[in-house]
């Protein structure tokens, strides 16, 4: 898996992935749930493949895992139930990720995407990438705050769970 996406293209896949997963189409897609697929999704693709599904840092806002440029582009679409998306030149491309990507993440949805969002929120809080980020705003007060959740601490912590083959 060479190719680096951008965190717009996996977030592209993720929707159209729910969207075909979901029963209900007039259904909207969380935006703290949705930021939360892509922090697993690079945190296990870290720790099986020792590269980043994409480059873009992920940041603890409001204690939940945030990319700004998915924030940006997707959060007032994700407002609108499915079939009432607009299609926009600004959001990712699904083709980006090359084959392996796409069953990679495929297969990060089927597992962490069969859990509901308050559980979701639930295992992250108690996840060391998290809680390192937590106590780095926690420390750093009336200084610029460092709230990035590194790629090295996520490695870390997902190597542990997973089982290579």
């Amino acid at each position: 898996m060479k190719n680096i996406t951008q965190a717009i293209d996996v977030a592209e896949f993720i929707l159209d992935w729910h969207q075909k997963k979901s029963v209900d189409e007039t259904v909207c897609l969380l935006p703290s749930y949705f930021q939360a697929l892509l922090y697993y999704c690079q945190g296990y693709h870290l720790a099986l493949n020792n590269t980043p599904l994409f480059n873009d840092t992920i940041i603890l806002k409001d204690n939940e895992p945030f990319i700004e440029t998915v924030g940006e582009i997707y959060y007032p679409l994700l407002k609108v139930p499915y079939q009432e998306i607009p299609k926009s030149e600004n959001r990712g491309n699904i083709n980006a990720l090359n084959q392996e990507q796409n069953e990679f993440v495929d297969e990060v949805l089927n597992v962490i995407g069969q859990f509901s969002m308050w559980k979701i929120k639930e295992m992250s809080l108690k996840e060391t990438p998290i809680m390192t980020a937590q106590a780095n705003i926690a420390n750093i007060a009336n200084e610029p705050t460092n709230n990035a959740i590194t790629q090295q601490s996520m490695k870390e912590y997902f190597i542990n769970y997973v089982v290579k083959y």
